[in-house]
Order: C-alpha cells, then sequence, then structure tokens
C-alpha cells in the first residue's frame, strides 16, 4: 500500500509539473530510440505497469505502435534516465526519474541508457520545451521522403505502410511505395519515363525502376513540346539520417520494352532514357526566431544533382547508342549530363487543431536552367489537391524536354493505427 500511495504522489506532481519543464542541452542529452526490439521492450514494460496498477492508465497511456520512445540522459549521471517519454507530435507522456525505476528494469534502463550500442536518432527539440515548430518541422520531412498517415494515395505518390495489413512489431517503421517521377532532379510525375517500386521507413528506400504502366499527362503543356522520357529497368536507393537526404538511382536498356507506354508503334526509333541519377542535399531548419511556428514551419535544403541521358535509337529490334538527335543536333558522346547545385524550399502553414497544415509548399531551383513550384491545398485531414508548374530555363531545349508545364494530382491519406 505505501508503494501505491508513493507512486500516486509522484504521479499527481509530475503530471502537474514535469510536461513544462525546459531542459539545459548543456546538462542533458536527447534521443529516440529506433531499434525495433528495445521498442518492444519499452512497450512491455509500461504494460506489465499497468497490469498491476490499472487505475495509473489515465496519467500513464497505453503505449501505440506508432508512439516514438525518447530517453533523457543527465550528463552529471549518465548511468541513469533522467526521463522517458513516449507519444506522438501532438502529445507526449513524461515519465521522470522515481517513475522509470519503477516500471522499468535495472538490466533495461542500462541498456537504454547506453545509445552508442544501438540505432538511435536525435531528439533536440525537448531542449525547447517541445515547441510547435517541432510538430511542423516533422510533418514537411514526412512528406518529403516518408509518410504523415498510414496510407497516401495520389497520381504520382502511394505510400502504404505495413501496420495497414499487420499488427507485427514495427510495421508501422515501414511501408512499400509506388512512385512516378523524380522532384529533386526537376523531372516530376510521367516526364521521367519510368516509376520506382520498393520498401522504406522514415530513414531509408530500396527498390525497381521500370517502365511507368500510366503515361497519360495530369495537367497541360504551357509552352514548347510534350517530350518525356523513355522508360527503362534498373534500381535505386536514397538514405536520409541527420538532415543528409540523398537518393541514386541506375538502368539499362538493352533490348526494346514492350510494355513502355512511352513507345508506341510507330513512334521514331530515337528513345532516351536516364541511366544513372543522384542527388544529395542537407536540411536547414528555419528557427522559430525567424518565423513563428504559429503561421508555419520552412526548412531549406541546399545540395546537389546529378543525371546522365543515354540516347539510343532501335534498328531491326536491337537497341543501338547514337549521336543525334531527332532535330539533328550532333552530341559528343551517347550519354548527355547534366549536373549543378540545388537548392530546395520546403514549407507548411501551422498544424492546425485537426493536426495537419492547410497548405504545403515547394519551391526548387537546379541551377538556373530547371524551376520547380508545388502547392498543396489540404481541403481535410484526408483529401488534398495540388498543381505543380515545371519550367525549363533555356532557349536550347532538349529532345526529352518540355519548356513549361503544370501538373494537378489528388492526395488522400488514411490513417488506421489504433
Amino acid at each position: 500500500m505505501k508503494k501505491i500511495i508513493t507512486i500516486l504522489i509522484f504521479t499527481i506532481f509530475n503530471g502537474i509539473f514535469a510536461q513544462f519543464e525546459k531542459l539545459d542541452p548543456i546538462k542533458y542529452e536527447a534521443w529516440s530510440v529506433e531499434y525495433i526490439q528495445y521498442r518492444l521492450l519499452v512497450e512491455k514494460s509500461i504494460k506489465d505497469y499497468l497490469d498491476l496498477h490499472p487505475n495509473d492508465i489515465s496519467n500513464l497511456p497505453l503505449f501505440k505502435r506508432t508512439d516514438k520512445i525518447i530517453i533523457i540522459r543527465s550528463n552529471l549521471n549518465s548511468d541513469e534516465i533522467y526521463q522517458i517519454w513516449y507519444g506522438n507530435d501532438i502529445n507526449y507522456t513524461v515519465i521522470d526519474y522515481e517513475r522509470v525505476k519503477w516500471i522499468f528494469g535495472r538490466t533495461l534502463r542500462k541498456t537504454l541508457v547506453e545509445k552508442d550500442k544501438y540505432f538511435y536518432s536525435d531528439a533536440q527539440f525537448v531542449f525547447e520545451g517541445f515547441k510547435e515548430n517541432h510538430r511542423g518541422i516533422n510533418y514537411i520531412n514526412n512528406a518529403y521522403k516518408w509518410s504523415n498517415s498510414d496510407v497516401f494515395l495520389s497520381y504520382g505518390k502511394i505510400v502504404t505502410k505495413l501496420s495497414t495489413f499487420s499488427n507485427a512489431p514495427g510495421s508501422s517503421d515501414f511501408g512499400i511505395t509506388y512512385s512516378l517521377g523524380n522532384d529533386d532532379i526537376g523531372l516530376p510525375y510521367r516526364t521521367m519515363g519510368d516509376m520506382k517500386i520498393g520498401i522504406l521507413n522514415k530513414y531509408f528506400g530500396i527498390g525497381l525502376r521500370l517502365p511507368q504502366l500510366l503515361s497519360s499527362l495530369n495537367g497541360k503543356i504551357i509552352e514548347g513540346e510534350d517530350n518525356i522520357l523513355n522508360g527503362s529497368v534498373g534500381g535505386y536507393g536514397a538514405f536520409n539520417y541527420s538532415g543528409i537526404n540523398t537518393e541514386f538511382g541506375f538502368s539499362s536498356l538493352s533490348e526494346p520494352l514492350g510494355n513502355d507506354p512511352t513507345i508506341a508503334d510507330g513512334d521514331s526509333s530515337y528513345i532516351n532514357f536516364i541511366n544513372f541519377y543522384g542527388n544529395i542535399n542537407y536540411s536547414i531548419v528555419i528557427p522559430s526566431k525567424v518565423i513563428n511556428p504559429k503561421y508555419g514551419s520552412i526548412i531549406l535544403r541546399p545540395g546537389f544533382f546529378y543525371y546522365s541521358v543515354a540516347h539510343r535509337e532501335i534498328v531491326g529490334g536491337v537497341v543501338n547508342d547514337r549521336l543525334v538527335s531527332e532535330n539533328g543536333k550532333l552530341y559528343d558522346t551517347p550519354e548527355s549530363n547534366l549536373k549543378g547545385v540545388s537548392l530546395r524550399l520546403d514549407a507548411i502553414s501551422r498544424i492546425n487543431k485537426y493536426g495537419f497544415p492547410r497548405f504545403e509548399i515547394t519551391a526548387q531551383t537546379l541551377g538556373i536552367r530547371n524551376i520547380l513550384g508545388k502547392l498543396v491545398f489540404n481541403i481535410t485531414k484526408s483529401i488534398g489537391v495540388s498543381g505543380t508548374i515545371n519550367y525549363t530555363n533555356s532557349n536550347d531545349i532538349e529532345e526529352w524536354e518540355s519548356k513549361n508545364s503544370v501538373y494537378f494530382d489528388l492526395n488522400m491519406k488514411f490513417d488506421f493505427a489504433d
């Protein structure tokens, strides 16, 4: 009985004050637990505690499969956990030092506090007292290479988390994806000629590049001809961690592909496809001192891009290199290489009380040659519409490029998490 009374006292006291404590980054370290097995052990410990103390569930809610786990360690006592946070970007439950010792066994505490021995990521937002800006930044990053929902469905991109089909441990951390084009190298939707199908999570993606199944124009060519690249077969990989975002892909085409809708019967035998591409950028969060989180959040991503377009022709069913374009331009080699610096800006309006921003904006420039802009208007948390403008800032338009085009899309999002 004495033990229960002690716990209740700490619960009431810390429920009032713990959520508002501002931590000093000089005195403390904070990181999120990404290793699935340790996440399961934390979940089990909370469940076991609540089984013994069911009346405490109002102050210590059940752990959900989508919850994050934040470990906070004092630099003055690096052998012990100062606090454990769990929850999402809308709300976290804080377990203070004393209750950590009640709920989690000594062996588990020692394991969790030794962060260099397992997969983790920084959680610097806790030192700002969990400001609204973190919610916005997290939303932007998830929309960029992951997903803010269990299912994201649009014409140009589909992401489905495995938790949609299974309750297996860690299923919410992985997903399958389908996408058209690559905005990061200035080739949105059908313009890249192929689609990507693969698996991904918040930190990586890997899969296949194949000729796109859909090549219809979901928009309008404003200026110039309707030129797009052809499909090919290959693979891609992506990595996103600690602000670094990179992706690369490769492919080849040794024989005509009968299922490529970009090569129709009677077409010219001239084809162009991307046989290699890569881009890397670094995320710079615009601090809340510059833009008030009440209005929105912004991330700048300076970086570099590169892609190689292979010029081929089909003669008698055989794919050969070529050095002449359709309009008679001579190439020095059968591949054209485009590279340079890039700058991307991702911004959202403030996240409202329903958990989503009304507007999402992307502006990107690749050198001075390509400019891409995108605006998303979220009607509800589940439905939004978007428009993308892609402009080639050059009078020397290549045979695979369009001068100026606009694309439209419908975005649908669904959540099925408990």
